[in-house]
């Protein structure tokens, strides 16, 4: 399995009133696999859920890959 840490979360642009009324924005999620620095974009309601969502995907792709 290979190693995850250093991941972070941040909306993918500005918000405004449109955005500000939607469940679901683009996020860029950010962390480091295998000494390599990557990002994912996920729609997710905030920071937090998406960091949820990208380690739920990495998880399953460990299963997978594993």
């Amino acid at each position: 399995m290979s190693e995850i840490y250093s991941i972070s979360a941040q909306v993918a642009a500005p918000n405004t009133p449109f955005s500000d009324t939607q469940e679901y924005v683009m996020h860029v999620v950010s962390y480091t696999q295998d000494k390599q620095r990557k990002s994912v974009n996920v729609m997710a309601k905030n920071p937090m859920d998406a960091i949820a969502r990208v380690r739920d995907l990495l998880g399953k792709e460990d299963s997978i890959d594993g």
